[in-house]
């Protein structure tokens, strides 16, 4: 009898052991071919592409319920700002996926690994039938998706950027992008002889080490940096605040007519600050009173979109560049190996705290707003 007990014992503990040793299978994609892609599981195929990282981020959609198989994916996502949400919070996991939101994902996705987003510079996506027939947003993502060949024309020459993509269409053009070539080389456009790159990566082998001495925990792992003259050069001729204001009170010829002639008296010192050089004592502060009053009245949205035109002005003294495009690269890749490495990045600035986050909408730096801090202006 204790013989049978002890075999029985013996039995059931293997039994719990095999519950707790059978392998967790991740959720099954792409089950029903012909049925569409849907937002969670495009976010799940690109986490595992990715190998499954957990992310030290606060899930900004509450319609994500933080114990689903795919809700680490969309954390994920949304960390790296490959995924957004639709308004009001809202992430719709089981929302459809169109043929330019998938574009637009992978766009994003390729340009978070440092891959090569250029093959679509030169692709004229308006030979088209249906050209027009997208949203301006998804257009680099586009011309980059056809370049790259991973999007082509249905029947009639159409583009249909619309067009809801099915798990099959799904499944097949993640396939052809994971053979694409990876991203450039860690600080590649730093020397190798540089003291900066040895220091900085000496550091991220012995802080990254379980079992060095100088290891830091992923959730420890915080780092932080000013914008200009750091990360974005602001300063030619002045800082980008200063000259939005300027544009806004003496050329935007919506408002220009409208301007208080306190926004008008500082705007011109810094008109003149900008062609002579001449110094103002306290025009930071007016400064930021002008910006409260002549901005006054906008929603942030509205706020955010007059930043993206004026990003699009032509950046004086440069042959080319765009106000928006003035992101010092070699810094942009110690912003993109500290992420790599479970780094939480800051931007401290004493800019406006929604100019700044304008400046960082839709750029290379690729962090969320939460994010970036900078100074409010009141009145």
């Amino acid at each position: 009898m204790k013989v049978i007990k002890k075999h029985l014992f013996s039995l059931i503990l293997v039994f719990i052991l095999c519950l707790f040793l059978v392998p967790v299978q991740a959720t099954a994609l792409w089950e029903e071919p012909n049925a569409p892609a849907t937002r969670e599981m495009v976010s799940t195929a690109l986490w595992q592409m990715e190998g499954e990282p957990v992310v030290n981020y606060a899930m900004p959609f509450t319609d994500v319920d933080q114990e689903a198989d795919y809700a680490e994916a969309v954390r994920w996502a949304a960390s790296q700002q490959i995924v957004s949400g639709v308004g009001g919070g809202l992430f719709v996991p089981d929302g459809t996926v169109n043929r330019e939101q998938l574009a637009t994902m992978l766009y994003r996705y390729a340009k978070s690994k440092g891959m090569d987003v250029t093959a679509g510079e030169d692709t004229n996506i308006l030979s088209y039938a249906d050209s027009f027939d997208w949203s301006d947003w998804a257009v680099p993502a586009l011309q980059w998706a056809v370049g790259s060949g991973l999007l082509d024309a249905k029947d009639g020459g159409m583009l249909d950027a619309r067009g809801t993509v099915t798990q099959a269409e799904a499944a097949a053009i993640l396939e052809q992008f994971s053979a694409f070539p990876a991203g450039a080389d860690v600080l590649g456009l730093w020397t190798d002889t540089a003291p900066a790159k040895a220091a900085l990566t000496a550091y991220m082998e012995a802080i990254t080490d379980p079992d060095s001495p100088d290891y830091i925990p992923v959730t420890d792992r915080i780092a932080v940096f000013d914008l200009d003259g750091t990360l974005f050069c602001e300063t030619d001729p002045n800082y980008f605040d200063y000259t939005l204001l300027k544009y806004r009170v003496l050329e935007d010829p919506d408002y220009k007519d409208k301007a208080s002639d306190f926004e008008k008296e500082v705007a011109n010192k810094i008109k003149e600050q900008n062609e002579t050089g001449a110094s103002f004592s306290g025009l930071e502060v007016d400064h930021g009173k002008a910006v409260a009053s002549a901005f006054a009245g906008m929603t942030i949205a509205e706020f955010n979109a007059y930043i993206q035109e004026f990003k699009q002005q032509t950046m004086p003294s440069y042959d080319g560049m765009l106000r928006g495009e003035g992101w010092y690269l070699p810094m942009l890749e110690i912003v993109d190996y500290l992420k790599e490495n479970d780094f939480t990045v800051y931007i401290v600035s004493g800019t406006d705290r929604l100019i700044v986050r304008g400046i960082a909408y839709d750029s290379p730096l690729g962090l969320p707003n939460r994010q970036i801090i900078g100074s409010d202006e009141l009145i």
